[in-house]
């Protein structure tokens, strides 16, 4: 068990399957924008590739977003986050304002700092995690046909083994 500054005690192995749930900074609706979900949905891509983890469900929601996924390689859940959150909030943020203009402030898009992780523990755990993490937008009230679910995207998503 390591205990990361400023969050709750975490622990780390690739048996694990966890639950994550991390918000927008003060919950603003930074993934209401379609192309901000876009670079978050490639980087869950490209992450899934480099570090390692197999990823079995996913939402993106206007403020916040749902993760369910294993760690793989050496990378543990801590550091895996870490990458997705950076490098989303960089390629957010040079959108918001590119490098190089200083007619606007900077704008920024930021992340809660840290995460919420809930490890799976039994296959009945897992089951209701895979439909609370792929059927969140119902229950904040967005369309059934909600874009940025995991249930949309079958070619990225993982086999529970």
């Amino acid at each position: 068990m390591i205990l990361h500054r400023n969050s709750q005690k975490r622990y780390y192995s690739n048996q694990y399957t966890y639950f994550i749930t991390t918000n927008a900074y003060k919950g603003y609706g930074y993934f209401e924008n379609p192309f901000y979900c876009e670079i978050l949905l490639d980087n869950l891509r490209i992450g899934r590739e480099l570090k390692h983890f197999k990823l079995f469900a996913f939402n993106i929601l206007p403020n916040h977003i749902h993760l369910l996924l294993r760690p793989t390689g050496k990378y543990n859940i801590s550091e895996i986050m870490h990458n997705l959150k950076r490098v989303t909030s960089f390629q957010i943020n040079n959108l918001l304002c590119p490098e190089g203009e200083d007619i606007y402030p900077r704008l920024q898009f930021r992340w809660q700092s840290s995460f919420y992780d809930h490890i799976i523990r039994n296959e009945k755990d897992f089951e209701n995690h895979y439909r609370y993490t792929a059927c969140n937008h119902l229950k904040h009230g967005l369309s059934n046909d909600w874009k940025y679910s995991s249930l949309n995207f079958k070619n990225i998503i993982d086999e529970m083994e």
